[in-house]
């Protein structure tokens, strides 16, 4: 396991939900669902040597393939509470909302991130039904169910810190997991010969069209909801030998992004430098 500490909010007493993948097969996802309270960290240093508030600490893992790897940075200051939930079954979904609603309180929820899901090796003309249904269950109507059921915790944290100011993930957000994938001005170029993918292109395109229409829905809410790539990242599901990213590397990069997020990202579709990528 590699360690990094990286700056993070500066607010103290903000909740996170981290959706991750846990999964025995490619083909299947199990979610856990990660609650962080108390954030507190120091901004603007090092990404490797900097030291956080009085604290524990803990590790954001990843598991896939039965294979636990660390995948994140430290995370200070911390308190932490596990549940795991399928998310293509709704009634998981919904008791899982139960768990984090009493759990969080009416502190509400500040941060979601929907983190998980699958891709499996095809090609066009060889698109199965089921196929496609695995994706679009996973990777687009999961995160759609998980962020309807989390939508009251995240109202009470976006009202309870409304005087904070703008949008901002020490409010309230939602930044999901997508992929340049998804992009359909960049089909053609993106993973069209060595990565055949294309019921994960689907599904990832119909993700940023769900969370676009979700974000018009909850802007008055002052909730803020980002699409954002990771980069080709150096995974079980992205490939460890093709990719170029290191998971440090891609994690460190997005929780400096997520401190730079407000109300003129609220929508978007973006790299995890937050610059914007087209639809």
């Amino acid at each position: 396991d590699t360690d990094s500490e990286t700056d993070y909010i500066s607010q103290p007493s903000r909740v996170i939900l981290s959706i991750e993948c846990t999964s025995e097969r490619r083909d299947f996802c199990s979610l856990r669902l990660k609650i962080v309270n108390s954030i507190s960290c120091h901004e603007g240093g090092e990404r490797d040597g900097d030291r956080c508030q009085q604290g524990d600490r803990t590790r954001i893992r990843e598991t896939t393939e039965s294979t636990e790897r660390s995948t994140a940075l430290h995370l200070c200051h911390l308190q932490e509470c596990r549940l795991s939930a399928n998310v293509t079954h709704p009634e998981e979904v919904e008791a899982a909302k139960t768990i984090v609603e009493d759990t969080v309180g009416e502190q509400g929820l500040n941060l979601l991130i929907n983190n998980a899901g699958v891709a499996k090796m095809e090609m066009f003309p060889n698109v199965t039904p089921e196929n496609l249904e695995l994706h679009y269950k996973v990777n687009t109507e999961g995160p759609l169910l998980v962020l309807q059921a989390m939508l009251p915790s995240l109202e009470r944290a976006a009202q309870l810190h409304a005087g904070t100011g703008g949008m901002s993930v020490s409010r309230a957000a939602v930044v999901n997991m997508t992929s340049m994938a998804g992009s359909i001005a960049n089909t053609g170029f993106i993973f069209t010969q060595d990565l055949a993918v294309p019921s994960y292109k689907i599904s990832k395109a119909a993700l940023n069209m769900v969370m676009r229409v979700a974000a018009a829905k909850v802007k008055d809410k002052g909730i803020l909801i980002v699409m954002m790539c990771p980069g080709w990242v150096k995974t079980d599901m992205g490939g460890r030998e093709q990719a170029v990213l290191e998971p440090e590397e891609s994690i460190a990069d997005m929780l400096k992004s997520f401190s730079t997020l407000n109300e003129s990202h609220h929508g978007t579709y973006m790299d995890r430098l937050a610059t914007p990528y087209p639809f």
